[in-house]
């Protein structure tokens, strides 16, 4: 009897706890260009990119930085030196080798020279948290479009990509690894 009231009691519990997934889909083109493709060359692009309550990246980090100064002197050079940088050398990375990973079909790399362009634009970052009470995930949004010598032939959208905490590079692994899968099933 009390295993029974137990499992009652966490069905009803868990039936209540929000579930947010990732969202991916076509929004605009046709994806049947990418068929006997085998190498993508990836470009990250962040030219529109708003950061949680702010408008543009540049505004966040400047900021951020004017926060970090005040505290401590140099502190936010150092800051936004790191933000940078994690870009090419977390984000990217994850993105591209989770891509790499899942994806059968394809084969994704900066350093590909390929005729078939995928860029990632990344569209928005919400940045997480991890303390001991609380935590919400970093949150991205992303445009993957795909172009060639005849130009942009396609567009997928990954909303609601998540890390954990506050690590932003954890969500661009998770939208590769969810983006090789989405492209293996849709190019046939």
């Amino acid at each position: 009897m009390k295993s029974i009231k137990f499992l009652f009691l966490s069905i009803v519990l868990f039936a209540f706890i929000p579930v947010s997934a990732q969202k991916m889909a076509v929004k605009s083109g046709d994806l049947s260009k990418l068929k006997g493709v085998s190498e993508l060359k990836i470009v990250f692009d962040y030219s529109a990119t708003a950061v949680g309550e702010f408008e543009t990246m540049d505004a966040y980090v400047q900021h951020r930085y004017d926060e970090y100064e005040a505290d401590e002197p140099g502190k936010g050079e150092k800051w936004k030196g790191e933000w940078y940088n994690d870009r090419e050398t977390r984000d990217q990375v994850k993105f591209e080798e989770q891509f790499s990973k899942y994806s059968k079909k394809f084969d994704g790399s900066r350093a590909t020279e390929s005729d078939v362009v995928m860029t990632v634009k990344t569209l928005f970052i919400e940045i997480g948290f991890d303390v001991v009470a609380a935590s919400r995930p970093s949150v991205i949004n992303l445009d993957i479009i795909f172009s060639d010598a005849d130009g942009e032939f396609a567009v997928v959208s990954i909303e609601k990509a998540k890390g954990y905490g506050w690590m932003i590079d954890e969500a661009y692994s998770l939208a590769g690894k969810q983006l090789g899968k989405f492209l293996d099933k849709e190019v046939q």
